[in-house]
């Protein structure tokens, strides 16, 4: 739950992110329930929304910290919500093919069709077509789900 200090600005207001962070890491120090991720996801889609486009880049050191706090907590390997925020950190990544690879061998995405997906689509775009095809392979031998979504991009 929101802090009610935290609340949305009107419309063309500014988000001062600093404050938002404070907030959001006292959050986190008092979060008490039985998924971290919650108040992480929370705060990103609180703020993510409302950062001007020049002030984007603050988000890539919030998924940084993201992708480290949960990434060895195997509960989270393949929830969407981590899924979602490890493909947004390699979007940003100037290596994003060695960083599907790395991802991939520490068990992360291995059952989320859209991580395969994205994973593939990367590939082509850089000409690799047959690892794109092997990429779609591994998913669909890992019953990546929604399977149906990724047999019907690999047709």
């Amino acid at each position: 739950m929101a802090p009610e200090s935290a609340s949305a600005p009107g419309p063309g207001a500014a988000v001062d992110f600093q404050y938002c962070w404070r907030q959001f890491e006292m959050m986190i120090q008092n979060y008490r329930g039985d998924d971290p991720l919650e108040p992480w996801d929370w705060f990103i889609q609180y703020v993510e929304p409302q950062l001007p486009p020049t002030e984007k880049d603050l988000l890539v050191s919030v998924f940084e910290k993201l992708v480290q706090n949960f990434m060895n907590d195997k509960r989270y390997s393949n929830d969407p919500r981590f899924v979602n925020y490890v493909l947004k950190l390699i979007n940003c990544s100037t290596t994003p093919l060695e960083f599907f690879d790395y991802m991939h061998g520490q068990g992360i995405g291995t059952k989320s069709a859209v991580f395969f997906l994205a994973w593939a689509e990367e590939l082509e775009m850089k000409g690799k077509v047959s690892m794109a095809d092997s990429v779609f392979h591994r998913g669909i031998e890992n019953s990546a789900q929604p399977l149906e979504m990724l047999l019907h991009q690999y047709q």
